[in-house]
């Protein structure tokens, strides 16, 4: 298996080994500022997890959220469902109304613990959401007449969290990535296996995790005149939480230099 460059991954865990605890409320806050894409804007969120069995749990691990809990479709993130009755666990996209698409099959058993890659994108008219490369969910508005496009609202982006709902991923997450235009599956393909060289074209966020230790987590976007958006290690908790940590994943993410 070929690995990331640098070995290193975040820990959203609240002993640092990818285990069990969303009580450690933890996830990594990015202002991305002008760089985020929101309203009806086309836009690629893409990721690597470990993903373990209590992953795979309905409204409990939301792996990434940014926009707006109002009404309608002014979010935009992606959690989990319960698994089927083969043990296949799903995926939930959601738009906080209009283009929700839960329960989703994602194709990965979900009593095999193993890094996971994700996407969700949108082109103008459907919420996609892919697994490992692999169209799983295709979803237009619940109520064209009504509404047929995003309203994402400005936020900061939330790695490993649904702040709102108190929903924080447990385990490890690499090579985040933000898009300002759709990615077709072919793209997520070509590219989700190695590093970036970060001046891509439409790449408007980056975080690769390799730190050693620290807080921060740097912006890889190398693109002349980008702003940096560096992330912020965060505990939402008041008591007993615990901050991410950069830690050396076993097994690391199937990532390799270009």
């Amino acid at each position: 298996m070929t690995t990331d460059c640098a070995g290193h991954a975040v820990s959203l865990s609240a002993n640092g080994s990818g285990q069990d605890s969303d009580a450690a409320e933890a996830y990594v806050d990015v202002d991305m500022m002008s760089d985020l894409p929101i309203g009806n804007a086309n836009r690629t969120v893409e990721l690597w997890a470990y993903m373990k069995a209590a992953d795979w749990t309905a409204g409990t691990n939301t792996i990434f959220f940014y926009g707006s809990t109002d009404r309608n479709a002014p979010g935009f993130g992606l959690d989990f469902g319960n698994t089927t009755g083969a043990g296949i666990g799903t995926i939930d996209p959601f738009t906080n109304a209009l283009f929700d698409n839960d329960n989703q099959p994602s194709g990965v058993t979900a009593a095999t613990s193993q890094w996971v890659h994700f996407a969700m994108t949108w082109d103008g008219t459907q919420v996609k959401a892919y697994v490992n490369g692999v169209l799983k969910s295709s979803k237009t508005s619940d109520n064209p007449g009504q509404q047929s496009t995003l309203m994402t609202a400005q936020s900061h982006l939330a790695i490993g969290s649904y702040t709102q709902d108190k929903a924080f991923f447990a385990d490890y997450i690499d090579e985040f990535r933000v898009w300002k235009v759709e990615r077709s599956a072919a793209q997520l393909m070509s590219t989700m296996k190695k590093t970036l060289v970060g001046n891509e074209d439409g790449l408007v966020g980056y975080w690769k995790f390799n730190e050693a230790s620290g807080t921060t987590v740097a912006d890889s976007v190398t693109t002349a005149g980008h702003t940096a958006h560096p992330g912020t290690l965060t505990t939402l908790a008041t008591t007993g939480g615990k901050l991410p940590t950069f830690v050396v994943p076993d097994p690391p993410a199937p990532v390799s230099c270009p």
